[in-house]
């Protein structure tokens, strides 16, 4: 017994009296064990932790009521019955401790290290991300705007959580730019805390990028996203370079391009797990990446609206169009061409039209294989349910293997005359006509030479408007 124990036993002799001693002397020293369900913690996680007191034989002994501290409370917590929450990134001791009359207590003690970084606010100045620093927490709502244009550098490897109803904005009064350089190998991920998103559940709000500012995302993966707040996960006015992205996994439209077009170079889009993959204006289909994959959500198609102002390709992205207004093929500046892939489907809302005026032309040459359908968004539609196609004086239109269906009055109605524009094309199911043609069109589009077919129309296959006389003076 060194002179410590000496010194304790005779004080607690005095104090407590022989038989007292005679116990203390018995009970020796008593050690504390902690330990806690983890040991590497995230920020804003909780665990809990518990403490056993041993005799030196290893038996169980009771030693009352604990007292636990954590060495670093910035870092950690620790409430009175053991539960640890991680507040920021570190390493923390956290004791547990008795007070005791009859044993010798000796504090028991657990490392906790405390992993990420906690985010929020207004990012005014350029600033990196890194992987080393995982996970970064977004707890309110982040925007990266500022009189420079700062940018926010997300490296490869990165993992950001945001709280439920948090979001990212880039751009605001001021403008911002986001730059993800994930990698195939170690893609960026921007998740939600929220493991089960559904329209009762609280992701994360997503990004939303406004006009004049910039997104650039490399091997990126964002989920959880609740999009009904903003419309989308991603919620794009500005400039959006998209390389190897995927949403998955939300609620609303994975990609949400209300102003803004897709950069040249990107490839790769991918949508799936959520209500629909892509709204877009028709003047930026064309900057679609034709790699892209839109399989796997509730509604698989891209929604268009709007008209075509700028010449373009619309790639066929495996699943259709759906054009929620008229399509306007024309501009008096700009005279835009709108040409059609092969295998592309538009599908018409009621009574919209497909209008290619004297300003612009519309080409569409599908294959036997891949012919270019134009049909009713319905299951089951009725003859007239949309417009059709009107041509103007639309010079250089070619339509070719296409198929034209269960619009009205007229499948196709041409104004002007174009030539023998329209071969080896079918129109079913009008309301009435399956081409009408005004009265200055001599091309008789049902000669065999042609190759069109006609079937199902109330009023046959072709109708001529009368020419009009001349007025009497």
């Amino acid at each position: 017994m060194n002179i410590k124990e000496t010194n304790r036993l005779l004080s607690c002799c005095f104090l407590l009296g022989l038989s007292a001693c005679e116990e203390a002397t018995t009970q020796g020293q008593v050690q504390i064990k902690v330990t806690c369900e983890a040991t590497t913690l995230e920020v804003l996680k909780k665990t809990q932790c518990a403490a056993s007191a041993m005799d030196p034989e290893g038996r169980p002994v009771e030693v009352g009521h604990l007292i636990w501290s954590s060495s670093d409370t910035k870092r950690a917590g620790v409430n009175a019955t053991g539960q640890v929450d991680a507040r920021a990134q570190g390493t923390v001791t956290l004791q547990a401790t008795a007070i005791s009359t009859r044993y010798d207590i000796l504090p028991g003690e657990a490392i906790l290290n405390v992993q990420g970084t906690v985010h929020g606010g207004s990012l005014t100045t350029s600033e990196t991300w890194r992987a080393a620093d995982n996970p970064h927490v977004v707890t309110t709502h982040l925007t990266v705007a500022g009189a420079n244009t700062p940018t926010l550098t997300l490296e490869a490897g990165v993992v950001v959580r945001f709280m439920p109803h948090m979001g990212l904005r880039v751009g605001d009064t001021d403008t911002g730019v986001l730059s993800v350089e994930g990698t195939e190998a170690n893609p960026v991920l921007l998740t939600s805390e929220d493991e089960n998103t559904s329209p009762e559940s609280h992701g994360w709000e997503g990004l939303l990028v406004r006009e004049h500012s910039a997104i650039r995302l490399h091997h990126a993966v964002i989920e959880g996203v609740d999009g009904y707040v903003r419309g989308g996960a991603l919620y794009v006015d500005g400039a959006f370079l998209a390389d190897n992205v995927t949403v998955r996994r939300c609620v609303g439209v994975a990609y949400l391009l209300v102003g803004g077009t897709f950069a040249p170079g990107s490839t790769k889009l991918r949508a799936n797990g959520c209500d629909q993959p892509l709204t877009i204006r028709a003047d930026a289909v064309g900057s679609i990446p034709p790699d892209s994959e839109f399989t796997g959500n509730a509604s698989d198609a891209v929604f268009v609206s709007g008209a075509v102002n700028h010449s373009q390709t619309w790639p066929n992205p495996g699943v259709p169009y759906v054009m929620r207004s008229d399509l306007a093929v024309g501009n008096p500046l700009t005279r835009p061409v709108l040409t059609l892939s092969p295998g592309t489907e538009l599908r018409m809302a009621p009574d919209k039209e497909i209008w290619v005026d004297e300003q612009g032309s519309l080409i569409a040459q599908g294959t036997a294989t891949q012919p270019i359908r134009f049909v009713a968004n319905a299951a089951a539609p009725s003859p007239g349910f949309w417009k059709g196609l009107r041509f103007d004086q639309a010079q250089g239109s070619r339509l070719e293997h296409v198929s034209v269906s269960h619009a009205g009055p007229a499948a196709l109605t041409v104004n002007a005359e174009l030539g023998a524009f329209v071969t080896r094309s079918a129109f079913t199911h009008s309301s009435g006509c399956g081409l009408f043609r005004a009265s200055a069109v001599t091309t008789d589009f049902t000669l065999a030479e042609y190759g069109n077919t006609f079937s199902n129309n109330a009023l046959g296959a072709q109708c001529q408007k009368p020419e009009e006389e001349p007025s009497a003076h």
